[in-house]
């Protein structure tokens, strides 16, 4: 046996390699990857003896678990459930709720029901009332809930390359979330079985940590050393990723290495025999492994770590590189759908440089080469979080460079005096106010010394980056690695240059003419790129408007949760203009937060918005480096070399207000090669009447119909004339208005006109390349 294992010595990491890639290709097919297969199949069927039995063996048995883990979800996911309020029994485990002040969150079990045979995981939402009492056996203990409310499926991505809420939680094996609309009772019971005892020992062990959550700096120790989440932290997480040191928040093989170094070196100088200290750090790492709910760097930094140790003890052939494949590939097996988890991908990753860089150089303490050593974990951990975050921030190297010995020397030692700090405090109860003055002073270093605002500027949305980007980065990755091997150090600077440097300029250049419906619920937003060219340009910013006790607000939240992250993942860091069609919240809402996000050159509107309380909410706050154009009535403006038109209609009053801001849309017209495209806004029947007046020969290949398909707007007349050949529209999903309406839609069916709606297929985009043609693709599936 130990002599058929030495024939594959050297030869496990292409293995995982290969199961790696294909597990990608498996759940995200692209032509690239299976040229990248293809080769490394090559490379496999060179290598000698027998590999090629161990590929197709471990691969046929990855492919079955996979394939049997992709039926189970698909079992669940087949399963019916009343569009009604209906009473449910779930079940909390402890530590699986999350509270804040206005919500509650968490993984629950739905237990049997009548078309669920076994209980099935849930992600659980409630929305607090103001009586709500919070208690912490809600946290703390195992508790079944009787509740009344709505079960579906998790949001999708609604927007081209954004956060996949619904993908998310499907690699957690979750694929219906449930709504709370009620709770009729919350009974604690006993935990049963040893995983729900191990449970409630978590519980236990973790509360003094807790309980003191709320301090800033407990909340950074809680997630630096225990894994523990909570608002505290979240507060501070966007900093930390502007920062680019987020990651040693998550608790990895670098954590696991830090305590296992400091303990085994202190039990050792106090005279303590090594084999007893090795027993004793083995069964504590593996009960910090459990208590932290073994993350995958962890389950990797030990498996490799102590299977190493075993290799020598039994004298087994394997490599250090075979014994971390080895620990990758029976990871796959015990989870494949690990291979679509960027933490497990970035210990894996930077794990395998770390072992090619330092057989590439000897290791010392100088500081070149510790700046040298971070510079290469970036370069090949930066690929990843570009795609992920599409945005990139150089300035990265100098503060993980300084927060690395910062981290090492001074943040470590410290919170591992925190931990002995808040068990003291809660065995006395004096330690609080110790912790009260860390947590003032950490506030005060952090707002005063960390520059945050800097830090934002120096950052350039890159963009959700395609696979040949990502590929193009990991060669200039493995160039720099390979020109550090042979000491050519100008070459390795200059081939890590050179990649980001076309990354950042193909970033800015457009091939393609695009036009995209933005999916930002019931509202507008429409954003124009033309080809060969820098300059983008936004219609309508949509908005979110707020029904309360008080009237109609405006939701400064909103412009987060959908513009702004679909615009950045598009790679939109300036826009040439912003074209404001009208007063609207739900066109004009989301302004004031684009401008403070995104930098706007030029901003359009007409007359009417210039007199409205919604321009004069949010003037004062505007930029004062935008540059304002007013439209006056009946003005057309072409914006100068491109094939786009703003068209403000000649005044005409109306005795209702919210026609007279309707029709005041401006309308815009845009040239995409030999096709034509309108865009409407909100313009009613009698608004169309007097553009088709105004205009009588104007045609349109392509229309945005106006009012989100109101019954107020599109009328025959304007079809008519236009005789468009497809009509998008922009409509929130279940939006409370009915948008789009029937009518409507008989009214374009009638004209056999073909119609995408966001309210169905989620954004829309429209691609023109001369050579190519004309494409249409939509953010969910088309049915």
């Amino acid at each position: 046996m130990k002599h058929l294992l030495a024939q594959q010595q050297f030869h496990w990491s292409f293995i995982f390699l290969w199961l790696m890639v294909g597990l990608q290709l498996l759940f995200s097919p692209h032509w690239l990857g299976f040229i990248c297969l293809a080769l490394f199949g090559i490379r496999l069927l060179y290598l000698k003896n027998g590999t090629w039995k161990w590929v197709t063996i471990l691969s046929l048995l990855v492919l079955a678990l996979t394939l049997r883990q992709m039926k189970y979800l698909d079992n669940v996911a087949s399963l019916t459930f009343t569009e009604a309020d209906t009473n449910y029994t779930i079940v909390f485990s402890p530590l699986s709720v999350s509270l804040d002040s206005e919500k509650l969150t968490g993984t629950a079990r739905l237990l049997h029901s009548e078309n669920v045979k076994e209980s099935i995981p849930i992600q659980v939402y409630y929305r607090l009332p103001e009586d709500f009492q919070v208690n912490s056996r809600l946290i703390d203990s195992q508790t079944v809930w009787q509740v009344k409310g709505k079960i579906s499926k998790p949001d999708s991505a609604r927007n081209f390359s954004v956060f996949d809420y619904q993908d998310y939680l499907l690699k957690q094996q979750i694929v219906w979330e449930m709504d709370i609309t009620e709770i009729f009772s919350i009974n604690e019971i006993a935990p049963i079985t040893v995983k729900e005892k191990m449970q409630v020992w978590r519980a236990n062990i973790t509360k003094p940590f807790r309980v003191l959550e709320d301090f800033s700096w407990v909340a950074v120790h809680n997630k630096l050393l225990l894994n523990i989440s909570s608002s505290a932290y979240k507060t501070l997480r966007e900093d930390f990723l502007i920062l680019g040191v987020v990651h040693y928040f998550a608790i990895s093989g670098f954590h696991l290495e830090y305590i296992r170094k400091r303990l085994r070196y202190s039990l050792l100088r106090i005279g303590i025999m090594i084999e007893l200290v090795e027993i004793f750090l083995l069964v504590l790492l593996l009960f910090y492994a459990w208590l932290i709910q073994w993350p995958a760097g962890v389950i990797r930094s030990l498996a490799a770590y102590y299977g190493r140790r075993l290799c020598r003890y039994f004298d087994l052939p394997f490599s250090s590189l075979d014994t971390l494949a080895i620990v990758g590939i029976l990871m796959l097996i015990i989870h494949p759908l690990y291979s679509q988890m960027l933490g497990f991908q970035l210990s894996f990753l930077l794990s395998y440089v770390i072992q090619f860089y330092f057989s590439a150089r000897k290791q010392d303490e100088g500081f070149q080469q510790q700046i040298e050593f971070s510079l290469t974990c970036l370069i090949f951990s930066w690929p990843l979080l570009i795609h992920s975050n599409a945005e990139w921030n150089w300035m990265q190297l100098v503060i993980v460079l300084v927060f690395g010995l910062i981290f090492d020397r001074i943040l470590m030692p410290s919170m591992c005096m925190t931990t002995l700090i808040i068990y003291l405090s809660h065995v006395f109860g004096s330690f609080e106010v110790v912790l009260a003055r860390l947590s003032l002073i950490f506030n005060r270093i952090w707002s005063q010394l960390i520059p945050i605002d800097f830090l934002k500027w120096t950052t350039l949305i890159i963009g959700s980056i395609s696979v040949s980007q990502l590929l193009m980065l990991y060669a200039g990755a493995s160039c720099w690695l390979w020109c550090l091997k042979r000491k050519r150090l100008l070459k390795a600077y200059v081939s890590v240059l050179i990649v980001y440097l076309i990354l950042v300029l193909s970033s800015n250049f457009n091939f393609n003419t695009t036009l995209i419906v933005l999916d930002v619920g019931q509202g507008d937003a429409l954003l124009y790129q033309p080809a060969f060219s820098r300059d983008t340009w936004l219609i309508d910013t949509g908005g979110r408007i707020n029904f309360n006790d008080e009237g109609i607000s405006l939701d400064t939240a909103a412009a987060q949760a959908q513009l702004i992250p679909a615009l950045k993942a598009l790679g939109v860091r300036r826009l040439k203009g912003v074209v404001v069609t009208h007063p609207d919240i739900d066109h004009a809402g989301n302004l004031l937060a684009l401008s403070q996000e995104i930098d706007i050159e030029y901003l359009f509107i007409n007359n009417y918005t210039l007199k409205s309380s919604l321009w004069k909410q949010i003037k004062p706050h505007l930029n004062s480096n935008i540059k304002m154009n007013v439209l006056e009535n009946g003005q057309v403006y072409q914006v100068e070399a491109t094939n786009f038109s703003i068209l403000a209609l000649e005044e005409h009053v109306t005795y209702y207000q919210e026609d007279q801001s309707n029709d005041s849309s401006l309308i815009c017209y845009i040239k995409l090669g030999a096709l034509s495209f309108l865009n409407l806004g909100d313009l009613s029947i009698e608004g169309e009447r007097r553009l088709i007046t105004a205009y009588p020969n104007l045609i349109a290949d392509i229309i945005k119909v106006a009012h989100h398909g109101s019954n107020t707007s599109t009328s025959e007349l304007l079809l008519e004339q236009l005789r468009p050949q497809l009509a998008l529209i922009s409509a929130g999903e279940n939006n409370r208005y009915g948008h789009p309406h029937a009518e409507v839609l008989q009214r374009l069916q009638f004209f056999n006109i073909p119609t995408l709606a966001t309210n169905d297929v989620g954004a829309i985009k429209i691609t023109y390349n001369p050579i190519w043609g004309y494409s249409i693709t939509t953010a969910l599936e088309m049915e």
